[in-house]
């Protein structure tokens, strides 16, 4: 009988991916600060950042690494490289999150489920690079915490801060004192 209880009780934790997708559909901008922690066998590194989304555009940048998706162009720099990369690309999955957790829904296994302080999203079971992924998400489904781990034994964790709704601060530019070479 305790048994019955705990997993109807579980069962009712529970939370369909459909809310969620939903959720971030109706969503077209987010700005937030992040500390990303860059986990490995060897060491740890901690970077600060910043992410903001304006539908269709995105912008992810730390002290050493800049991901620029506007217009339908691709910008990345690694810092240490004296150039960085812009390629065409018809869609960016980061600027659109709502797409993104569909996507995630088939690549992964995936769980939502409420807890005391919101929601935890956890993906198991992934093919690519990335094998696994938890997240901490509030009432509101804004994220406070997602972890991944890569099929390189690498860990990466994202600390969010200071997240705003239908603010994204200044436009998205693409910095002029980087030479971005195109790729096709």
């Amino acid at each position: 009988m305790f048994l019955i209880l705990m997993l109807s009780a579980a069962a009712a934790l529970a939370v369909p991916i459909d809310s969620l997708v939903a959720a971030w559909s109706d969503r077209n901008s987010l700005s937030a600060e992040i500390t990303q922690m860059n986990i490995s066998p060897i060491d740890t590194a901690f970077e600060k950042g910043i992410i903001r989304i304006r539908k269709p555009n995105a912008i992810f940048q730390t002290e050493s690494e800049l991901v620029l998706y506007i217009d339908g162009e691709l910008y990345t720099f690694s810092a240490g490289s004296d150039v960085g990369t812009v390629s065409k690309m018809d869609d960016f999955a980061y600027s659109n999150i709502g797409g993104l957790i569909e996507r995630l829904d088939s690549d992964f296994d995936l769980s939502l489920e409420k807890e005391k302080s919101g929601y935890r999203l956890a993906g198991s079971g992934g093919s690519g690079n990335i094998v696994s992924f938890s997240a901490e998400l509030d009432d509101g489904f804004l994220p406070k915490r997602i972890r991944w781990n890569d099929i390189f034994d690498y860990t990466t964790i994202w600390v969010f801060d200071n997240i705003r709704l239908g603010d994204t601060g200044d436009a998205f530019e693409i910095p002029d004192s980087i030479e971005f070479i195109r790729q096709e």
